[in-house]
């Protein structure tokens, strides 16, 4: 059984870009150093 959650917000245009970035995790710098991502595949 699959289930699907879906979180609604109403957004401004400059706001989409900020929202991308947390959700698809671009962003390269990580607030926790201790991450070793040669594990990652390890998840």
């Amino acid at each position: 059984m699959s289930f699907a959650v879906i979180h609604m917000k109403k957004l401004k245009g400059p706001d989409v870009k900020g929202i991308q970035v947390h959700n698809q995790r671009e962003k390269e710098s990580h607030s926790n150093f201790d991450i070793d991502k040669e594990r990652s595949y390890l998840n």
